[in-house]
């Protein structure tokens, strides 16, 4: 029993050793009843396991007589038994034993053709956070098991890192160099050579295939699949990445996250990150990533692009234009351009904004249905943001203006507010909306000409000091907020 004690004792100082870096977790799969032989559970405890052994933000401990602590705690006695569906006091009393912090409790099994699962999560024995939205995979065309498993397991794991473990660090295993014998040349390793069968634009045609048909699944599947096979193909992480933005821009900016750990040569990578952080709402997250890209590479294309954007989406375009022109001299894309045309559009550079829209559509002449509705959603955004704020200011200027017809102050704001107008306006006209956004694309436009028109409507009040005309601007005021409005849609539902 010495021995024994010994052998437990060694195990536990190891896991402390590893838990002075990451917090411990023990991982505890519920289990459905087999009914008519068939068993409906997906064991899911040894893929999220292994998530977190190679993330290193947590050291995962599997409620498995199979797994070296609970076999070193069972032979030595800290642990009585291991039972199935363990009531909530006999694992946190486990978990208590092994001195662990956290405790995953997890479910997964067969739904008809779907793989439902569930997750609770513990701390120092108190239930801190409780998966409200079941996760289903379909399992219809899948063609390895396992690998449905294991990105299951990846995503229940993003989306307990982005929640309960938001606070806790990455921390990958390093592979350790295979040692050469001492007169030995070291053989510079080759690059990993693409097969016939994956190839990749066999392997882009499969993927654009299987998003057409609506199996984005797979297609995920697919790309994960590839990069395994060819982990320093930027091409691919990059489309995955891509592909999971369209559904989840958490995943998306975690998988960047990921790659950039593999690849930091490639900026472009944190650049995507902080992205995609941004579109989730988690902005003090994409600062992270932004300040990585700032530091290894602050005067890159893909590093000056995305300050541009960020400084866009603050209503900066003053400071988002150095930056949008440098990354456009060191590299002339449509994205720049396209990104500089709504700069130039908001500053009222007309001329140089239909410049950069023409030679944006020159460089994607495609216009993949996505990208355009994603430059336009940006680039409207934006303009909606900026008529509102002009109406707000015209609508404190115009009885400044009943008070003081000749003050040329007032006369200079509504010039600039006006040229400013038809600037965005000449923009958004010159911009084909997606076909599912036209309706609104017109309502936008109209809001935009109304607003033309209150101000010219305006400035001919203050030299007439005719009260129908100034009638006439207050109801154009109106009706440009009433179509604004409705080209923005109905306001997200508030939760009480």
């Amino acid at each position: 029993m010495k021995f024994t004690r010994f052998a437990f004792s060694a195990v536990l100082c190891a896991l402390v050793s590893a838990a002075m870096a990451a917090p411990a977790v023990l991982i505890v799969q519920m289990k459905l009843p087999i009914k008519d032989k068939l068993d409906p559970n997906v064991d899911i405890s040894e893929a999220i396991g292994k998530e977190y052994d190679a993330n290193g933000r947590l050291v995962p401990i599997v409620y498995s007589s199979a797994d070296p602590i609970v076999k070193a705690a069972l032979s030595t006695g800290e642990l009585k038994g291991i039972y199935e569906n363990p009531r909530s006091n006999e694992m946190l009393d486990a978990a208590r034993k092994l001195h662990v912090n956290y405790v995953i409790v997890v479910s997964a099994y067969r739904s008809g053709p779907k793989i439902e699962s569930k997750l609770l999560v513990y701390k120092d024995r108190r239930e801190v956070w409780k998966d409200e939205q079941n996760m289903s995979v379909s399992l219809q065309e899948i063609v390895d098991p396992a690998n449905t498993v294991a990105s299951l397991a990846h995503t229940l794991c993003v989306r307990m890192d982005l929640n309960v473990f938001k606070g806790l660090q990455d921390r990958p295993k390093a592979n350790n160099p295979t040692l050469q014998p001492g007169q030995q040349p070291t053989v510079v390793p080759t690059m990993i050579q693409l097969t016939p069968e994956v190839n990749s634009a066999e392997l882009n045609h499969d993927v654009d295939e299987l998003v057409k048909s609506g199996k984005s699944s797979q297609a995920i599947l697919k790309l994960r699949d590839s990069v395994d096979l060819a982990p320093f193909d930027f091409e691919r992480r990059k489309a995955l990445i891509l592909l999971l933005g369209d559904t989840s821009a958490e995943n998306a900016a975690l998988e960047a996250r990921r790659a950039s750990a593999v690849m930091p040569e490639k900026v472009e990578l944190r650049v995507l990150a902080a992205r995609y952080w941004i579109k989730a709402g988690h902005s003090d997250e994409a600062q992270r990533d932004l300040n990585e890209a700032i530091a290894r590479d602050p005067n890159g294309a893909a590093t000056r692009l995305m300050l541009g954007e960020v400084s866009l989406s603050q209503m900066e375009p003053s400071k988002a234009l150095p930056h949008l022109d440098e990354a456009i001299k060191q590299k002339d894309e449509a994205e720049p351009r396209f990104l500089r045309a709504i700069c130039r559009a908001l500053l009222g550079g007309t001329d140089g904004m239909q410049l950069d829209l023409a030679q944006a559509a020159k460089m994607s002449p495609t216009k993949a249905d996505s990208v355009a509705l994603k430059r336009y959603d940006f680039a409207a955004n934006l303009m909606d943001r900026s008529l509102a704020i002009d109406g707000t200011e015209l609508k404190s200027l115009i009885p400044k203006l009943v008070v003081k017809p000749k003050d040329q102050g007032l006369h200079e704001d509504l010039d600039q507010m006006l040229r400013l107008v038809q600037s965005r306006t000449a923009f958004l006209t010159a911009v084909e909306p997606p076909a599912t956004g036209k309706i609104p694309h017109d309502q936008r436009l109209l809001a935009y000409r109304l607003m033309a028109q209150s101000i010219l409507d305006v400035q001919t009040y203050c030299t007439s000091k005719d009260e129908d005309t100034l009638a006439d601007a207050r109801i154009n005021l109106g009706e440009s907020m009433k179509q604004l409005a409705a080209a923005r849609g109905p306001a997200p539902a508030t939760k009480n």
